[in-house]
């Protein structure tokens, strides 16, 4: 008989396959890669000292050193636009059992499949396996036993675009985008010579730099190369972006760029 409740137990599938709440805080997971990227980046330039940089990434310093050693290589090799933390400290978790394995194969190898709500109710019947949806959804994506949508979906849309009349166009979207190819309504405008543009669409609010030199990001501090205590312009796109600007924006001018600090 199995344990009534496998949920605060490890398991040796990969991290993905299991709730949040089992999963470690890899640095990884707590910091979007750009972010890491920038403070060591920061770091390599010397306008963040080694403590301050392992600090802002909540790291011991050896620890710090080890990363910074992996980006260092990245950067070597030529592609530190796109390194990214790894991963560390190992797989700490059992192997699910096997009848649960075998059960869970069965159900979503059938034609059709089992839904992921049932096959978790069905761990929990047939053998006390307690669990939820989302887990048994990633446990089958990982294991290559998630339904095709996408197929039906591809099946789907040329006969939503060719048949179905769109109420407020009057029309099929088919026949809209036919309409709109022969009055040539389909070419985008070019975006304008100006180099405010990327920065005009955002919201625009003033920041001061604290008096250690750093402007607030989220729940983060980031050090700017700006005078401690002037005031900045921040700038947040639609997009999620983040832009510390030195003057709001004037056509007679050309914007100063002093941090960029992307969504993702």
């Amino acid at each position: 008989m199995f344990p009534f409740c496998w949920r605060s137990e490890k398991a040796k599938n990969p991290t993905s396959c299991y709730p949040a709440g089992n999963e470690k805080h890899q640095l990884i997971k707590r910091l979007p890669p750009p972010l890491v990227r920038h403070l060591l980046s920061d770091y390599r330039n010397q306008q963040l000292s080694a403590s301050q940089a392992a600090r802002e990434l909540a790291l011991s310093r050896s620890r710090f050193y080890r990363l910074y050693s992996d980006y260092l290589r990245a950067c070597a090799g030529g592609h530190s636009h796109d390194w990214s933390p790894g991963t560390s400290g190992g797989n700490h978790r059992p192997d699910w059992p096997l009848e649960v394995v075998a059960l869970l194969q069965k159900l979503l190898s059938s034609k059709p499949p089992s839904s992921y709500s049932a096959a978790t109710s069905e761990l929990l019947r047939r053998l006390k396996f307690k669990t939820d949806r989302a887990t048994v959804r990633r446990w089958a994506i990982h294991h290559q036993l998630a339904p095709d949508t996408n197929k039906l979906l591809d099946q789907l849309l040329p006969h939503v675009n060719l048949n179905e009349v769109h109420r407020e166009l009057g029309a099929t979207p088919q026949a809209a985008k036919a309409h709109a190819l022969s009055e040539n309504r389909s070419v985008l405008r070019p975006v304008p010579a100006c180099p405010w543009w990327p920065y005009v669409w955002s919201l625009q609010t003033k920041v001061r730099v604290g008096d250690d030199g750093k402007v607030p990001v989220g729940s983060q501090r980031l050090a700017i190369d700006a005078p401690p205590r002037s005031t900045l312009i921040r700038c947040l796109r639609p997009d999620g972006d983040l832009f510390f600007l030195r003057h709001t924006p004037d056509p007679k001018s050309t914007p100063i760029l002093l941090l960029h600090h992307p969504v993702f």
